[in-house]
């Protein structure tokens, strides 16, 4: 599944892996949690974009570190939209404790 979220495969199969983490639901948040610390940026936007379509609340730090740190805006921006959909306005530092 990472090599389509990382464009192995043309956007259509990116897309499609990102449904399909989304139809995993929260048995995928983990990994694509741990996925976020790649250096891939492709890889990082995709995971985030599953993160968000999700919902899933344990991936709030990790998406709040994105959001200030990332250094792609738009893996920044889906991050925010993320915390602005639950509500988040605590820093990521804030919520790892």
């Amino acid at each position: 599944m990472p090599s389509r979220l990382t464009g192995d495969y043309d956007a259509n199969g990116q897309v499609n892996a990102i449904f399909a983490l989304t139809e995993i639901g929260r048995s995928a948040t983990l990994p694509l949690i741990a996925a976020l610390q790649s250096s891939n940026g492709l890889l990082r936007q995709n995971c985030a974009a599953a993160l968000h379509q999700i919902g899933d609340p344990r991936a709030a730090a990790a998406m709040a570190r994105l959001a200030q740190l990332d250094d792609q805006e738009n893996v920044r921006e889906i991050a925010r939209r993320f915390l602005a959909k639950h509500g988040i306005t605590q820093k990521a530092i804030d919520l790892y404790l």
